[in-house]
């Protein structure tokens, strides 16, 4: 762990201590063997805690001499569904990838990146300028990677990747619904794992958030993230709170176990 375990107890001591009286305290993603160790440690020292299944994440620790050494690790399907779908594009009149990671370059890639997203089959971002303003910010840390692909000058897919301490995280995927059986967004992520790869030379890959099938494509390691609640039983709400959490944990735990059991 990253701290020493009386830290919490230390700070939760304190907290039984403040005002207003609080019901539940909840900790979010983090390694499950920590999650443990937190949840036993409350438990044991007279507090009510229940850890909690949060999300998987998909990694790809980078050993690999280049690209196509990592690709040709890849399963079969993925190795030739990549190149075939590279030489398709290449084919098309006017296509081209361009990698964005300059604040100078954004006026129009933000533009760009908009209109892909909003004629893609992504929900509208409920803060439009969020993404704008984290580009210019990890453009600012030379952190970002931009990638649009064009066909003539219209933008129809992107993928926003942000490079960080040697790890490039996948944060945003869209492409264009009318663009769908070109599978452009395989093209995108084998142009950017090549870029993230040779030229930022990172030491991991991370997808970040979901258990989606294609990540297993190109991801190669699963870890799962927990999180921890701690609740007031000494409140009525507390206690309330406290037992639907358990009965809530035990249902999914039983859904997950056959889940498991299917794939």
């Amino acid at each position: 762990m990253a701290y020493p375990i009386s830290k919490s107890l230390s700070f939760f001591s304190s907290l039984a201590l403040q005002q207003p009286v609080w019901h539940r305290f909840v900790m979010h993603a983090m390694a499950k063997e920590d999650a443990q160790l937190i949840a036993e440690t409350l438990n044991a020292s007279g507090f009510d805690a229940v850890k909690y299944y949060c999300f998987a994440n998909w990694f790809l620790p980078v050993t690999y001499a280049n690209f196509d050494d990592y690709l040709q690790q890849r399963p079969s399907i993925v190795m030739n569904t990549v190149r075939r779908k590279s030489l398709a594009f290449e084919k098309l009149s006017g296509s081209k990838v361009t990698i964005y990671s300059q604040a100078a370059e954004l006026d129009q890639a933000a533009k760009d990146y908009a209109e892909v997203y909003a004629a893609s089959w992504k929900q509208n971002e409920a803060y439009p300028e969020f993404m704008s303003d984290l580009f210019r910010l990890t453009a600012g840390q030379e952190g970002l990677r931009l990638a649009i692909a064009y066909i003539g000058e219209e933008p129809v897919a992107s993928q926003f990747w942000i490079v960080a301490d040697q790890t490039a995280y996948i944060y945003k995927l869209a492409y264009k619904e009318q663009y769908k059986a070109l599978g452009i967004g395989t093209v995108l992520t084998a142009m950017m794992m090549k870029h993230v790869m040779e030229i930022d030379q990172v030491k991991l890959v991370d997808y970040l958030t979901g258990d989606d099938a294609y990540k297993r494509d190109w991801m190669t390691h699963r870890r799962e993230r927990w999180g921890v609640v701690a609740f007031n039983t000494s409140t009525l709400i507390g206690r309330i709170q406290y037992y639907l959490e358990c009965i809530k944990n035990s249902l999914k735990g039983s859904f997950r176990e056959k889940q498991l059991e299917a794939d």
